[in-house]
């Protein structure tokens, strides 16, 4: 065993001198997953301007309307029970034609035209607003939806006075009414629209990794003829190969946990864009944290053991690389499958917590949701640890047979 780490340390040592292992496996994942959160909280923050904050262009009525009185009043409040947290500004236009003008060049989300006998129509429920937008302009529909909702208000306000005009109670006219009872946890990651990517990049990152070193850990070495020397050193093949397995292993690991090491630098700083895709923090406890590596270290060493093999078995470089192509299909299709899950009755079959990769996802998802699930844990670490036997046992097979020194 002490020779097997004077290995691991030879290989680690090479990985760590190459930029791009450092680059591809530690930065990259680090700064992809920070860099997508900033875009996600800007994205989410330029929604709630746009929600917030509206200028309403309405063409001028002929006549005055009991719609648009509202409209004016809404714009003047600072009453956010009035205004529903947003910030309107009203502003007449001369024609339907100017407000389409307006909307091709971008200076207007949307535009308002009432017909001179609006009130008229009201009364006998007939009444219509012509809503001009660009429905190819997504901010154009979500500056509407602010509209619909002033609307919508005013017809339940109509509504009422109309019942109790007719001594009718506003109550009998909904006589069922839903009260929705929210009883999930508000621990972890709950309240992050994230928390069903997080699961699918830590796996990636800990393929992937490993993908930028493995194909020059044996492959590599063929083809430079440095393999033979390493073989005929006083280090026995299974402690080359645990040494190599090893190291593979530590940059996977360390590939995703830099994933994991930006998510605590983003709920630690108090950015803006952290407090908004993670509204109670970034979540992660000991609990979590000991659920996510326990279920990381047991995929890595699965993916140590299958990407050796690979590497092994390749006669150089370029073939290792085309298997590895392969390889990182069968592995993210399982992840990305795990995005959907959820929305079928498929999250509750037992044959779904023996899927590879698929049940890492799962528990993860779990763990940052703050619902553990023990058995699936359980099965989870059972089976990735099988597939890595299965996989290291190839390699030392390989490594014992002069096969391994192959490059034709």
């Amino acid at each position: 065993m002490k020779l097997a780490i004077v290995v691991f340390k030879k290989e680690f040592r090479e990985m760590m001198r190459d930029r791009r292992v450092v680059f591809g496996a530690f930065v990259m994942p680090f700064v992809v997953v920070f860099m997508m959160i900033q875009l996600f909280g800007f994205i989410g923050s330029s929604i709630q301007k746009t929600v917030k904050k509206q200028e309403i262009f309405v063409v001028k009525p002929a006549a005055p309307n009991s719609l648009y009185s509202d409209l004016q009043m809404v714009s003047k409040s600072i009453d956010p029970k009035v205004t529903g947290g947003a910030e309107f500004k009203i502003t007449e236009i001369e024609s339907v034609a100017a407000g389409r003008k307006l909307i091709e060049d971008g200076k207007a989300k949307y535009v308002l035209s009432f017909p001179a006998d609006f009130d008229a129509k009201v009364t006998v429920g007939k009444a219509t607003v012509d809503a001009y937008y660009d429905s190819g302009t997504e901010t154009s529909g979500i500056a509407l939806s602010t509209f619909d909702k002033i609307v919508d208000a005013k017809n339940k306000e109509m509504l009422k006075l109309k019942l109790a005009t007719a001594s009718i109670s506003a109550d009998q006219m909904e006589p069922i009414k839903v009260e929705r009872k929210d009883i999930a946890k508000k621990e972890g990651l709950s309240g992050s629209m994230l928390v069903g990517l997080l699961p699918y990049l830590m796996i990636v990152f800990a393929f992937v990794g490993g993908m930028s070193v493995v194909s020059d850990l044996v492959a590599g070495e063929k083809e430079r003829g440095t393999l033979e020397t390493l073989l005929i050193s006083p280090v026995t093949r299974r402690d080359i190969a645990l040494g190599k397995f090893f190291s593979l292993s530590v940059v996977s690991f360390l590939s995703a946990i830099s994933m994991v090491l930006s998510l605590v630098v983003i709920g630690a700083s108090g950015m803006a864009a952290g407090k908004m895709l993670f509204p109670e923090g970034s979540g992660l406890n000991l609990s979590m944290v000991l659920t996510l590596l326990g279920v990381l270290l047991p995929l890595v060493f699965f993916f140590s053991g299958m990407m050796l093999a690979i590497s092994a078995f390749a006669k150089n470089m370029r073939e290792a690389q085309t298997y590895l192509g392969i390889a990182n299909f069968v592995v993210i299709t399982p992840a990305v499958f795990s995005q959907v899950l959820g929305f079928t009755d498929l999250s509750q079959a037992i044959w779904i917590k023996f899927v590879p990769v698929l049940n890492t996802a799962l528990v993860i998802r779990g763990a940052l949701l703050g619902k553990p699930d023990m058995q699936l844990m359980g099965i989870t670490v059972f089976t990735s640890l099988v597939l890595a036997a299965i996989g290291f046992g190839l390699v030392l097979k390989m490594f014992t047979r002069e096969q391994i020194l192959a490059r034709i």
